[in-house]
C-alpha cells in the first residue's frame, strides 16, 4: 500500500486492518477475511469531471481500458460456482495500474467518456450489469478469443475499467 500511495501521490489520513474479527453465522463464530480499510481525502477541482458508473445512452459504445487476463484466481465466481475458497491472488502490476488510471483520468478530463466503472467483485459481467441497471439499459459482449470465457466474464484481475463513449467521440477515445 505504501508503494501505491507514493506512486499515485495519494494522501492517506488513516487506516485499519482487522485480522481477528469474527462474525456469528448460525450460532457459530466465523472469521472475517482481513480487509484493509484506508481513509483518504480528495479534491474535485471541476464538478464536470465527476463521472458515474451508469450507462447513459442506448447507442453508447463500451470499451475496456486495461488488459484482460486468463485468470479466475480469488474471484467470487471461483468461490461461489466452483467452491474453491482459497486460491492465489491475481497478478498486480503497479505501473500498469498507474497507466490505466492516468488514461481514464485523461479521457474524463477531455470529456469524451460518458461513464467509467472499475472491474472488481464479480468481474466484467457484474461490472456491466451494475452500469446498465441504473438507467435500465442492456449491453452486448464481444470477448477476446485468447481469453477463456469464464475468465473474461468473471475474472477479477486488477487494472481494468469499463468505459462508455458516444459514437461521435469514438475516434477521440
Amino acid at each position: 500500500m505504501t508503494k501505491s500511495c507514493k506512486r499515485f501521490n495519494t494522501p492517506v489520513t488513516g487506516g485499519n486492518v482487522s485480522f481477528y474479527n469474527q462474525s456469528a453465522v448460525e450460532g457459530a463464530e466465523v472469521p472475517v477475511f482481513p480487509t484493509p480499510t484506508i481513509g483518504m481525502l480528495g479534491i474535485v477541482e471541476d464538478k464536470k469531471h465527476i463521472t458515474s458508473l451508469a450507462f447513459k445512452g442506448k447507442s453508447d459504445l463500451i470499451y475496456m481500458i486495461g488488459k484482460c487476463e486468463n485468470d479466475i484466481s480469488s474471484s467470487e465466481y471461483l468461490a461461489s460456482y466452483h467452491g474453491v475458497k482459497e486460491s492465489s491472488v491475481p497478478n498486480f502490476d503497479l505501473d500498469a495500474e498507474y497507466e490505466m488510471q492516468q488514461t481514464v483520468t485523461k479521457l474524463i478530463r477531455v470529456g469524451v467518456i460518458e461513464s467509467a466503472h472499475d472491474v472488481s467483485d464479480g468481474g466484467t459481467f457484474i461490472t456491466l450489469l451494475e452500469s446498465a441497471m441504473v438507467n435500465n439499459l442492456g449491453f452486448d459482449i464481444t470477448t477476446c478469443s485468447e481469453i477463456r470465457k469464464d475468465a473474461f466474464l468473471f475474472g477479477e484481475s486488477p487494472s481494468r475499467v469499463m468505459i462508455t463513449t458516444t459514437e461521435s467521440n469514438e475516434e477521440k477515445v
